[in-house]
């Protein structure tokens, strides 16, 4: 039997199961703990499709609705510095309100994204402080 050497990265991953979110490592990451919700990451992202959604460093707690979905989707099945092509289906991106003038509506969205941080402490550990404006 013939054995067949694939490169990696030549595999799409369906993390959903429905063809809406797909992944494909490029570069292996390290470590094995994968971050929960509740838990801050940092991702870099590069929106590979349009060129308009990139972040050099995007900071955000999972499980807080902070980011679409795909990117937290994805980031939970991320190692540290591992590098991942990411194809998601508008409902799991901008879905049917686009994203002001920059995505239109119901674009399916293709990024390229990097697992950079992930402190071990979780949110309830952080006092979130917010300071209204006193209006005279």
């Amino acid at each position: 039997m013939e054995a067949v050497v694939r490169e990696r990265g030549s595999e799409w991953e369906d993390i959903l199961g429905s063809g809406q979110l797909m992944k494909r490592v490029v570069k292996d990451g390290h470590g094995t703990e994968r971050p929960t919700d509740g838990q801050w990451v940092t991702i870099k992202v590069v929106d590979t499709l349009r060129g308009v959604d990139s972040h050099d460093r995007l900071t955000f707690i999972l499980g807080f609705s902070m980011v679409i979905d795909a990117w937290e989707l994805a980031t939970k099945l991320m190692n540290v510095e591992e590098i991942a092509e990411i194809r998601a289906k508008s409902r799991l991106a901008y879905g049917e309100c686009g994203l002001d003038d920059i995505i239109p509506q119901n674009q399916d969205q293709e990024y390229r994204a990097t697992k950079k941080h992930v402190p071990h402490m979780p949110v309830d550990g952080i006092r979130l402080i917010i300071i209204f404006p006193v209006l005279a």
